[in-house]
């Protein structure tokens, strides 16, 4: 990662900027380090330095709302409590709302993740981030949601969403809210 700076109107941003091989989109994250913009290998640096004027309201606001101790600041034993927590949040939700969908899967991880929320493997297994629990719990809610619907269709597909809808109709507000909070302060 090598630092940048950007003046634009009455704001200077400092940033390192990450190159990716493995990425496919341009991204924004803030972490202990401050904010990173995150470019796939083909993206020029111009258009990513774009991509930063475009979303500076984002960037304020976010910076402003976020200033919260970064995990890698939290004790081993934070951390465990950080993770039990999360944990008996997910199994907890998971039996509400699947209480309705009735789906089965395989097991449940919490894992310091730092890309995701959550995810679903073809082998059923639902993994969470462990700062699930950090986050409003609609927002909680819409990632388990999401997660336990792709056992039934692993696509963001029209079905995969109508799967979603069934409990969480105001899906699409939920997903725009969870934009705001960035994994790496949570």
């Amino acid at each position: 990662m090598t630092p940048h700076s950007l003046t634009h109107l009455q704001y200077h941003i400092n940033y390192l900027l990450n190159r990716s091989r493995r990425a496919r989109h341009i991204r924004l994250s803030i972490d202990h380090r401050g904010l990173i913009l995150t470019l796939p290998q083909h993206v020029p640096h111009l258009i990513g330095r774009q991509y930063l004027k475009k979303n500076l309201p984002w960037i304020k606001k976010t910076l402003l709302q976020h200033p919260a101790q970064p995990l890698n600041k939290l004790t081993p034993r934070q951390l465990t409590h950080l993770k039990i927590k999360t944990r008996n949040l997910v199994r907890l939700r998971i039996d509400h709302f699947n209480h309705h969908y009735g789906f089965t899967f395989r097991r449940i991880t919490i894992r310091n993740q730092k890309t995701r929320w959550g995810s679903c493997s073809l082998a059923k297994t639902l993994s969470f981030n462990l700062r699930l629990a950090l986050l409003p719990t609609t927002l909680s809610d819409y990632i388990i949601v999401h997660e336990l619907c792709h056992l039934k269709q692993m696509n963001h597909g029209p079905k995969f969403w109508a799967l979603v809808a069934q409990t969480l109709p105001h899906h699409k507000s939920l997903r725009r809210q969870l934009k705001s909070y960035p994994l790496h302060l949570q």
